[in-house]
């Protein structure tokens, strides 16, 4: 049985950074049987502006030698047609979402890859209708 690659939201990935050893352990065993870990363009967007924010240059550095490890998914044309989609039914259903985590989940939706995130929450509306696979590996 095949299993299905991951996408790694923001909120993952710091704890993985954070050593937690929970979604550490998850992210260990994952690469072990699969490969490199994925983030979104917007993941390593998001880390790095936070990283150079807080004037850490330790974990600024840190946090670059580990993207050289993982897989960065570009943001493209389908992702950004997705994403419309995406927010034009969220918003007629009355569930907005912050825009990152539209572009987020069509980067999981059009990669055929299942968001891992700890922000079930954020996601579940466009896990009903548009098919996204999260998971939590936190619990």
């Amino acid at each position: 049985m095949k299993e299905n690659l991951v996408l790694i939201d923001t909120d993952i990935l710091i704890f993985i950074l954070k050593n937690n050893p929970v979604a550490l352990k998850n992210s260990i065993e994952y690469q072990e049987r699969i490969g490199n870990l994925k983030i979104s363009e917007l993941t390593y967007y998001e880390c790095l502006r936070g990283f150079k924010y807080s004037n850490s240059p330790r974990k600024l550095h840190l946090f670059e030698e580990f993207a050289k490890l993982i897989e960065i998914i570009p943001l493209n044309r389908t992702t950004f047609i997705k994403a419309s989609e995406i927010y034009g039914k969220l918003k007629k259903i009355g569930f907005p979402t912050g825009e990152f985590d539209l572009l987020i989940a069509a980067t999981a939706i059009e990669n055929k890859l299942t968001l891992i995130t700890n922000n079930t929450k954020h996601y579940i509306k466009i896990s009903e209708y548009f098919n996204l696979a999260i998971d939590n590996w936190l619990k």
